[in-house]
């Protein structure tokens, strides 16, 4: 038995026996060896040899050093051991010589259990579906197409070919021989582990019963989705993803836009050709190809999003303020200000951009609509970051589960808010018209 805190444990057929360990790391997985040493791995690459005899445990040096986690260990048919975890990490232990190596399996993914029969066959199974299977000794391990892409917690593999792996929402995958299939459950309760007498097998889980697509509730004000999270907090969380988006990618495509429309409405000439002409080349990128690029070439995440938002919605931005600037700049008082020897940045920044700064507020609370619905169509194309959740991200997965079309409860809330949202910021937008503008109010 091991267990978290360093919990290690061995029952001697009466009683259970515990033994103190040197570190109080998490413990993932133990197997014997003999009848008096077993190997023990857990968090931090942890390798200890316990004999049971002498009560000692030896700590074995990985060969990583990247402090990963072993999660599963087990003993192979040629006395070797293999250990598996995190980002598809294997280690083979020589007990006798406590030498420890990497092998390198066909799958990069975290691996949450590994079987071995005493013939050689050999099951390892992990997130996202993975399924990697060893025939028998001679032959190389392959990784093989799951029935379904959730998580694989624990796998029971027999010499004959036939093999069973579990996991989250009771899913059972079956191996014939030829192929994997899914099993008909009952239950939504997360597998954990198989235990296995003669031909019966038993799927053991822990976790509670888990709510599926249910309907707005009392408990649940919008209902759940399909793995059942409640998707009131969701959209509540997904609020702060599209306001962050919106104020910080509309300051930054008015600071942008503004600057860039000061500068050319107030030099005209060469420099305004330049830049008029580097706006005209950004109307003729279309956003969400170049969102894609952005995204191909970095990680996505919350700033690619933001970026993407900013650099192309400044455009608008510089076109209205030059138009404002060229009218200003033969205005009286900016000729006076020239007159008395005031510097071009005194006088763009100290005369002239004040009288345009009714505009830049009302094309600010405009722009924040528009960085609001971008970064909602990037999240719902599935360009959005990954471990956010945002109202685009809510309607991706909504449409990815296939319930988008039964489960309204899902879809209609997120876009609700994004409408409102929007909304509020336009009535905003022309109530600071009135004030860019005072002859409206007289109307």
């Amino acid at each position: 038995m091991v267990g978290a805190a360093g919990t290690l444990g061995v029952y001697d057929g009466s009683d259970w026996q515990i033994i103190a360990t040197p570190q109080p790391v998490e413990l993932r997985g133990a197997a014997w060896i003999d009848a008096e040493r077993a190997l023990v791995v857990g968090a931090s690459e942890t390798l200890w040899m316990l004999n049971l005899a002498e009560q000692t445990l030896t700590p074995l040096s990985s060969p990583i050093g990247r402090g990963l986690e072993l999660r599963s260990v087990a003993l192979d048919h040629d006395g070797q051991l293999l250990a598996v975890g995190e980002r598809g990490l294997t280690l083979q232990i020589d007990p006798d010589t406590a030498a420890v190596s990497l092998l390198r399996l066909p799958s990069t993914r975290d691996l949450n259990h590994i079987m071995i029969t005493p013939g050689g066959a050999a099951l390892a199974v992990g997130e996202r579906g993975t399924l990697l299977r060893r025939a028998d000794p001679e032959q190389r391990w392959v990784s093989e197409t799951a029935p379904d892409p959730r998580a694989m917690r624990a796998g029971w593999i027999s010499d004959d070919g036939r093999a069973v792996a579990v996991g989250r929402n009771a899913i059972i995958a079956e191996f014939d021989g030829t192929q994997w299939q899914l099993a008909p459950t009952e239950s939504e309760r997360h597998l954990r582990a198989l235990a296995v007498s003669g031909d019966t097998l038993m799927a053991l889980g822990s976790d509670r019963f888990v709510s599926r697509l249910l309907p707005p509730s009392g408990e649940h004000w919008f209902g759940t989705d399909h793995i059942g999270r409640d998707l009131f907090s969701q959209n509540v969380y997904g609020s702060q993803i599209a306001l962050l988006v919106g104020f910080i990618g509309a300051t930054l495509v008015v600071l942008i836009g503004a600057n860039v429309g000061l500068i050319a409405g107030y030099f005209r000439g060469r420099t305004e050709t330049v830049l008029m002409r580097t706006v005209d080349v950004m109307y003729g990128i279309p956003f969400e190809p170049f969102a894609l690029i952005l995204v191909l070439l970095f990680d996505p995440s919350l700033t690619i999003v933001i970026l993407a938002v900013s650099l192309l919605t400044w455009r608008t931005v510089a076109r209205l303020i030059r138009s404002q600037v060229l009218s200003l700049r033969e205005r009286p008082f900016v000729k006076a200000a020239r007159v008395a020897g005031a510097s071009d940045l005194r006088i763009m920044y100290l005369h002239i951009f004040p009288n345009v700064m009714p505009l830049v507020f009302l094309e600010l609370a405009i722009i924040v609509g528009v960085a609001i619905i971008a970064e909602a169509t990037l999240s719902f194309l599935g360009l959005g970051p990954p471990q956010s959740i945002s109202w685009g991200g809510i309607l991706h997965n909504a449409r990815l589960s296939g319930a988008w079309r039964t489960a309204w409860w899902w879809n209609i809330p997120p876009g609700v808010f994004i409408m409102l949202t929007v909304m509020s910021v336009f009535f905003i937008s022309r109530s600071l018209d009135l004030l860019a503008k005072p002859r409206l109010r007289a109307r």
